[in-house]
């Protein structure tokens, strides 16, 4: 029982997502292979049973519901629901310490119970954050389950969610590492030396030069929504991000090419609602760290956009020039745009197991929190935690700097870092729908992805 209920513990809360991903409710999720898949408004349940071996297991992520306001009262609810009244079980669960991260905080308890004249297991995992709690139920009679249950759990994320300021109203934003913030940014176009102009747009971030135009789409929920076939995700990105905006489309192929790192690729000839005719490429490049986006490329004419990004190939690698476009979302910083806290948090784990027996080896985590807050146009302060090591034998770290910053366009340089010594960050921000992410670059190389929180 304890090594399933210490599996379970290790929820991811802020980790870059792979590229494909199932999504439910506020989380995304990898699914278990070959488990049977049962969808409702409240759940999403994945089983497995294998009859010869009298063996069988259920997983089963739940909506969110409001939260109680702290995280005992919302396991003990979760667990008396789903687990004490369903099942029968009085004995009290054991249960893991409360752990953070990311804004949410975590607890997980396991009990027996009998099924069938045989002994099995109920765990419940549950996340507060948020104003809202969202609660994994585990149920099994073998701990030959129990590395599917830990790739379950491990691969959860939860999508950035800010709070209201009166009542306990959520609203859920787009997954990723996206501000909770809005407006009165000072640079909204950037002007490269090549030729090429970005623009910050509502939905998008427009780049052009001459007749030349990509649209770098911003995360959507619905567009970058988790289809088991590339072609049904790529049809319903553009189902929602192109057919609405063109009067007729023809000539439409679909000539994506799945691999390590799949290639989105869909042309058309289509009319635009001004009567123009153009041609159409939405491409999209899956990066193993989940951040590619898709791009819109607009051009006279098929032979205009090959002359500009190169003809369509076959193989999934020598994607580079449309590719790149999507780094054009980037824009300029200046000292007010930065008054207020950006943060970022990330968790990982690995569970070992011997291969003799399959007997749990322990599980190794990472998880860090950096935050910056600006103070004023010049003063900030910055908190930098991490813990790392063998679950139970952790190793933590703790710093926190405060100084002076000046900003250019593209730099920050902040006093009494390291050692008291000064340091020079680059810096940039991305857009996104309402608001943008600070990207900081140490000297180290280090790239901080913040999204501000107030």
């Amino acid at each position: 029982m304890k090594r399933l209920l210490y599996t379970l513990a290790l929820v991811l809360i802020s980790m870059i997502a792979p590229a494909q991903k199932q999504h439910f409710d506020l989380v995304s999720y990898s699914p278990p292979k070959g488990w049977k898949k049962v969808l409702n408004n409240d759940a999403v349940i994945y089983s497995i049973q294998e009859k010869k071996k009298n063996t069988w297991c259920l997983i089963k992520l739940l909506k969110n519901t409001p939260s109680k306001g702290d995280i005992d009262a919302d396991f003990q609810s979760e667990w008396q629901l789903l687990a004490a009244t369903e099942l029968s079980i009085s004995e009290p669960p054991a249960t893991t310490e409360t752990a953070e991260g990311g804004g949410w905080k975590i607890k997980s308890g396991s009990a027996k119970f009998q099924f069938n004249n045989k002994e099995a297991i109920s765990t419940v995992t549950t996340m507060s954050g948020f104003g809202v709690c969202i609660s994994v139920l585990v149920n099994t009679n073998s701990e030959e389950y129990v590395p599917a249950i830990a790739a379950f759990i491990e691969s959860l994320e939860m999508d950035e969610i800010k709070q209201e300021a009166a009542g306990n109203t959520t609203t859920h934003l787009e997954t990723g590492n996206v501000p909770a913030s809005t407006g009165g940014f000072a640079f909204t176009t950037t002007n490269f030396d090549d030729g090429w102009t970005s623009t910050v747009r509502e939905d998008w971030a427009e780049v052009t030069r001459g007749t030349l135009k990509v649209l770098i789409h911003y995360p959507n929920k619905q567009a970058d929504a988790y289809q088991s076939v590339l072609k049904d995700e790529d049809l319903n990105a553009w189902k929602i991000l192109v057919a609405p905006r063109y009067a007729a489309v023809s000539n439409f192929e679909w000539k994506s090419i799945q691999s390590y790192e799949s290639i989105s690729f869909m042309e058309a000839d289509a009319t635009d609602l001004s009567g123009r005719n153009v041609h159409l490429v939405l491409f999209k490049k899956h990066y193993p760290n989940g951040n590619g986006r898709y791009l819109e490329f607009v051009t006279n004419s098929r032979a205009e956009y090959e002359q500009t990004f190169g003809p369509y190939h076959s193989e999934s690698y020598g994607w580079d020039s449309p590719a790149n476009m999507q780094w054009r979302n980037k824009f300029a910083v200046s000292a007010p745009d930065l008054v207020g806290k950006w943060g970022v948090s990330d968790y990982a784990s690995l569970t070992y197991y011997y291969i003799n027996t399959g007997g749990t080896a322990g599980t190794t985590a990472t998880s860090t929190t950096n935050e910056f807050t600006f103070l004023t146009s010049s003063t900030y302060q910055s908190e930098h935690n991490g813990a790392s090591g063998m679950i139970g034998n952790m190793k933590f770290s703790s710093q926190t700097y405060k100084g002076t910053f000046t900003t250019t366009d593209w730099e920050i340089n902040m006093t009494n870092r390291f050692e008291g010594r000064p340091e020079k960050f680059s810096c940039q921000f991305e857009a996104v729908k309402g608001g943008r992410i600070l990207v900081l670059t140490d000297r180290q190389g280090t790239v901080f992805m913040l999204g501000k929180s107030k």
